[in-house]
């Protein structure tokens, strides 16, 4: 019983993942994102929140764009490239979320008139994305993650001028999914699309830099050079900074967005 149990399983593993690598990224709902959990709803946040700025910043991502821990010294970094003119940072973050889901909604309900009002009829300045966490997290493959950021990247491109925040170093190795299910599908992603390698965030970063070198970039890398130099900076999921380390990457990416 047991071995006949044991074949059926890696029956229904191999022909989930024959469907999986069948999927493209083309497809209203590739099969490689059935969701496993659900998601929070976005998160919004202005400072000021009811004032005009002579500088605009909007900040786009998964759950790292989410609040404003990074917000001051981001402002300051800012203020001081301009000439110390007030700034106004808004940040939309969407938490357990990867690229394709993020594509989605930015390119379905946002836009530079929606956005404008969030700037108090402007549009910012620079924009920043923070993308690819969730995407290493889920396996999704660099190919998927590539073409997703490219498009969310060339949108927001329409209207201002855009940084990508190269993927973060996290403890990708010793992330813990939230449930079985989840769990199952990272397995399987992991050996479909990234060759059973647990590790991903730097091949992932590769093919976006060779496929679109166009792509403007900040390097994480000169924030924090891997997770185990600075475990301290993070969270105890390994995944997310600490208020202080939040606060600290404000700084670094006002530097790096003002730097050319």
């Amino acid at each position: 019983m047991k071995k006949y149990l044991f074949s059926l399983g890696l029956c229904v593993i191999f022909i989930v993942s024959i469907l999986l690598i069948k999927m493209g990224t083309n497809a209203d709902h590739p099969l490689w994102d059935i969701s496993t959990v659900t998601p929070p709803p976005p998160v919004l946040t202005c400072v000021p929140s009811d004032q005009a700025a002579s500088y605009n910043v909007l900040v786009v991502g998964e759950s790292w764009a989410a609040g404003s821990a990074y917000f001051p010294q981001l402002a300051d970094e800012v203020s001081k490239a301009n000439q110390g003119q007030s700034v106004k940072i808004c940040s939309i973050g969407y938490p357990r979320r990867n690229a394709l889901r993020i594509k989605k909604i930015v390119t379905e309900t946002l836009s530079p008139s929606l956005i404008r009002e969030m700037f108090n009829g402007n549009v910012p300045n620079k924009t920043i994305l923070l993308l690819g966490v969730n995407d290493t997290i889920e396996h999704v493959g660099e190919k998927n993650y590539a073409e997703n950021v490219n498009a969310i990247y060339r949108f927001f491109s329409g209207f201002s001028d855009v940084r990508l925040s190269t993927i973060p170093n996290i403890n990708e190795e010793h992330f813990v999914s939230p449930n079985l299910l989840s769990k199952s599908k990272r397995v399987i992603l992991e050996c479909v699309f990234d060759g059973c390698q647990a590790s991903v965030a730097e091949k992932y970063r590769r093919y976006l830099h060779t496929r679109y070198p166009d792509i403007k970039s900040i390097n994480y890398d000169d924030f924090i050079a891997s997770y185990e130099d600075s475990p301290q900076m993070y969270q105890g999921d390994g995944i997310h900074l600490t208020k202080e380390a939040q606060d600290k990457f404000g700084g670094f990416l006002g530097k790096n967005l003002m730097s050319y």
